[in-house]
């Protein structure tokens, strides 16, 4: 059985408390916009971004302060545990 895209109005209103409210009917007192809906049966394009591309150059640069790091951090743990000896 083959689905086919529906088109259905939304409607966005806010009420006397400052309240938003989305709902498929307009309200009969208020005023309501009708709210533009993507079809979603439409598939969405990927967004690449050069930020998560693989840079070799960032990888290292990465990689070589997470090995600093741990390596101070085993620097102030043995300097702790020298401290507490008797």
């Amino acid at each position: 059985m083959a689905s086919m895209p529906v088109q259905a109005q939304v409607y966005r209103w806010v009420d006397e408390y400052g309240v938003t409210h989305f709902g498929d009917r307009a309200p009969q007192a208020q005023r309501a916009d009708v709210l533009q809906m993507q079809d979603s049966s439409k598939p969405k394009p990927k967004r690449t971004s050069s930020r998560h591309a693989y840079d070799p150059q960032k990888l290292e640069e990465n990689e070589r302060k997470y090995r600093e790091a741990v390596a101070a951090y085993q620097r102030l743990r043995e300097t702790q545990q020298g401290s507490q000896a008797p």
